[in-house]
């Protein structure tokens, strides 16, 4: 039986297509590329009646017989979760098309720049879209691996559940499974702005050609826009490799997603990306490093998430009566930090542009016995990430907020580490400023004789000019304790140069990460 044999009980009369598709009307079409059109249609199938995707191949377009085949082997061989499905194909009159579960909501391409997925979301297909690429480069019986050389974003579908399809086989190319480096002299191929440079430049394809297009992704996901065609802005690799270097790689995060990311959800998706993107191929990770990264990520974003909604759970509604007026005032508990005072003013009422009353109220928000159990549920220290320094780890310096009696200018906080300084973002008109902000510290060496330094900053602006800076008081935090304890949450008194003792209070959590198996915070 020869191998076209095999595949006949996926065979689907031409006739049954033109029916699903309207004889390939225009109001079937959901879309083109480098093959020709796909259309969308209704078959039945062993699972029903179904909505499919219907790749019809344009000879113009340079594929041909060779890679109609390749790509309805290799999809009837591979399945995985994360790898489109085949359903069937027609081989008739000269038509060659090939049927595909339908991914309702297209490709990730459109939604790089779409305000319908946040963070968390944009990590899961992320995640999804790097286990398919794993298991084609590591299959698992006795397949041949698989090298795609054509990732790219409109290359990744969604379903309906926003899981990550890896589809389009038309380029790929068969290579031995068993070598970690295997090359393939053929010339190179794919779409420009995400090829590898040292493919492109020698013809020696490997997996982790893959590996470089996979990372160009993550940066689209995480910038919200293409690698390429937009004139006025900088080629994508480029600026993140620059903004890399620089530490300033939040700079170009997507802007709806810049107040919730967690910054070492941040900081560990970043650092992927970029290794991906590195020329020498030997220092591109394997695609199993990129899944461990990419999940660790999603599980300290989603640990974060956790934490905030432990206080979106209720709204504070605070009454006053005075002057046979009563008002009342609703506040959600996300405008809360535990163990941190937040003031409100309430209105009465307003006449004549004047108040008729008003009064000051002042909120302590303390987690209850169940919020406390649902808190310590999310208090897993991760381990650090698999490129740490054999003897390191991870320092975490997260920023919960502070109790500055009478000051409500702008206010941040610096950090002072090894000569390094870092800031949070200001915040203005309040004298308990919320930032919630982290920063990670990847060491070589446990920090057990140092110092971290925090100073709070009071700053003044008239316009969108600063004026002047003034340091409200900072606080030394030995170290050597936390390498033992592996986490610290404490409010701090801040000291300045005039008293040994302020009425100023900083509330901050330390982690020390290692590569050592997951433990617990106590």
């Amino acid at each position: 039986m020869s191998q076209i044999d095999q595949f006949q009980h996926l065979k689907i009369p031409l006739e049954v297509i033109q029916s699903a598709t309207g004889n390939f009307s225009a109001d079937s079409c959901i879309g083109r590329g480098g093959f020709g059109k796909v259309y969308k249609g209704q078959l039945v199938h062993s699972r029903g009646e179904i909505m499919v995707a219907l790749k019809r191949l344009d000879p113009a377009f340079g594929q041909g017989n060779t890679e109609f085949w390749k790509e309805i082997m290799m999809l009837s061989f591979y399945k995985h979760e994360n790898i489109i499905s085949l359903l069937g194909y027609c081989d008739d009159h000269g038509e060659k098309i090939i049927v595909y579960e339908y991914a309702s909501k297209k490709s990730l391409e459109a939604y790089l720049a779409s305000n319908n997925l946040n963070w968390v979301q944009r990590l899961k297909i992320c995640v999804g879209a790097a286990r398919g690429l794993a298991y084609l480069h590591n299959p698992t019986e006795n397949h041949l691996r698989i090298v795609h050389r054509d990732i790219k974003s409109s290359n990744i579908l969604l379903d309906d559940n926003w899981s990550a399809k890896i589809s389009d086989f038309g380029l790929s190319k068969f290579a031995p499974a068993n070598n970690q480096f295997t090359f393939l002299v053929t010339d190179p191929a794919g779409t420009p702005g995400y090829i590898d440079p040292m493919y492109y430049e020698t013809g020696l394809l490997t997996k982790e050609s893959d590996v470089y297009s996979f990372g160009v992704v993550l940066f689209e996901v995480l910038c919200g826009r293409l690698c390429y065609g937009n004139q006025n802005l900088q080629p994508l690799v480029g600026q993140v490799r620059d903004y890399y270097l620089e530490n300033k790689i939040s700079e170009l995060v997507y802007s709806n997603m810049k107040d919730t990311m967690d910054i070492t959800s941040l900081n560990l998706f970043a650092d992927i990306a970029y290794r991906c993107l590195c020329r020498e191929r030997k220092e591109r990770p394997l695609m199993i490093e990129i899944v461990k990264a990419l999940e660790s990520a999603l599980e300290i974003q989603e640990n974060a998430d956790e934490k905030a909604a432990v206080r979106r759970e209720g709204i504070l509604i605070v009454k006053q009566e005075k002057h046979c007026h009563v008002v009342t005032a609703r506040y959600k508990f996300s405008d809360l930090t535990p163990e941190i005072r937040t003031p409100y003013f309430l209105d009465i009422e307003r006449r004549f542009n004047f108040y008729t009353g008003g009064n000051r109220v002042e909120v302590l928000y303390k987690p209850s016995v169940y919020q406390d159990h649902i808190l310590a549920l999310s208090r897993s220290i991760l381990t650090a990430p698999v490129w740490t320094p054999k003897d390191g780890g991870l320092l975490i310096v997260r920023i919960h907020g502070a109790e500055l009696f009478g000051r409500s200018n702008c206010s941040c906080v610096q950090l002072f580490f090894r000569e390094e300084i870092r800031e949070t973002r200001s915040m203005s008109n309040t004298s308990n400023p919320v930032w919630l902000q982290e920063f990670a510290f990847l060491l070589e060496q446990p920090p057990t004789n140092e110092t971290l330094q925090l100073g709070v900053i009071d700053e003044v602006f008239l316009g969108q000019i600063r004026r002047s800076r003034e340091y409200l008081g900072y606080v030394n935090i030995r170290l050597a304790d936390l390498i033992n304890k592996k986490w610290t949450n404490e409010s701090y008194n801040l000291t300045t140069g005039f008293d040994s003792y302020t009425r100023y209070r900083l509330r901050v959590e330390l982690q020390w990460r290692t590569s050592d198996k997951i433990t617990t915070k106590r």
